[in-house]
C-alpha cells in the first residue's frame, strides 16, 4: 500500500475500521468493539518468574480466541494498521496493567519480525505496540534486539520443535542495560520470548519482563516449562 495512504488511513482509522463490533456484530462508530462487549472478553493471563523463566513478569492482556483472535488476525494478515491502533489502545486501558508492572522500565524492546513477514505485511505489528507503550509510559524504546538467523515457521511446530527452532535466533546490536520490557503480539509456548530474554540478559540487561497482547493458552506454556 502507498505509504501516504497508509498514514492517512492510520489517522482516520476510527471512522473506517472496523465497521462492526468483533464481539457482537453490531454496528459501531469507533474502536473495534462495543464498550460493553470489551468487559465480556475472557480475562488475560499473568505469569511470574516461576512460570516463564528467565522473565520476571509477563502480562497477556487477552486470550487469543474468538473475537480477539479474529481482530488480531485481521490486523496482522489483512494489513489493517488502524485496527491495530484500536486494539492496542483498548489493551492499555486496563488498570491492573501498571499495577502488575509496578516497577518502571528503562527501555521497551519488541521481538523483531521475520523478514518475509515484514515484506508480506508491509508493517511490523509488534513495533506498533512498542510505540504506544513507550508513549503511554514515557519510556524509551530500542531496536537493539535483532534476528541472528532465520527460524522455521512456528505455527505448526511441537513444543520441543519450537524450543529448538529459536535457539540462537537473536542477537543484540547495541548496548542494553537496566530493566527491559520485552513485547510481542501473541504468545503460544513462550519459547520465542524466553530465548529473546536470555539474549538480552546475556548482553547486559539486569532483568526482563514481557508484555503480550494475547495468549494462545496458559496450559501450553506451563507444559512447555515443565518439559525442561
Amino acid at each position: 500500500m502507498n505509504k501516504i495512504l497508509q498514514v492517512a488511513l492510520l489517522h482516520t482509522g476510527n471512522f473506517f475500521f472496523p465497521r462492526t463490533c468483533y464481539v457482537c456484530g453490531e454496528r459501531i462508530l469507533t474502536g473495534w468493539s462495543c464498550p460493553e462487549c470489551i468487559h465480556t472478553l475472557p480475562a488475560g493471563i499473568r505469569f511470574d518468574a516461576t512460570i516463564l523463566p528467565p522473565l520476571q513478569r509477563v502480562a497477556a492482556i487477552w486470550r487469543y480466541e474468538n473475537a480477539v483472535r479474529a481482530a488480531i488476525d485481521d490486523w496482522k494478515f489483512n494489513q489493517l494498521a488502524p485496527l491495530g491502533e484500536q486494539l492496542i489502545h483498548s489493551a492499555l486501558k486496563y488498570e491492573w496493567l501498571q499495577e502488575w508492572f509496578s516497577e518502571p522500565f528503562d527501555v521497551i524492546i519488541g521481538i523483531p519480525p521475520h523478514r518475509h513477514h515484514l515484506r508480506m505485511r508491509g508493517f511490523d505489528p509488534v513495533q506498533q505496540i512498542v510505540r504506544n507503550l513507550s508513549t503511554l509510559w514515557n519510556t524509551p524504546n530500542s531496536n537493539a534486539l535483532v534476528r541472528a538467523r532465520s527460524v522455521n515457521p512456528q505455527i505448526e511446530s511441537t513444543r520441543k520443535q519450537r524450543q529448538h527452532n529459536v535457539l540462537g535466533a537473536f542477537r543484540v546490536n547495541k548496548p542494553v542495560t537496566g530493566s527491559v520490557l520485552l513485547v510481542d503480539d501473541v504468545i503460544t509456548t513462550g519459547s520465542t520470548l524466553r530465548e529473546a530474554a536470555k539474549t538480552l540478559l546475556g548482553s547486559g540487561a539486569d532483568r526482563v519482563s514481557g508484555f503480550i497482547l494475547a495468549s494462545a493458552g496458559s496450559s501450553i506454556i506451563i507444559q512447555d516449562i515443565e518439559s525442561n
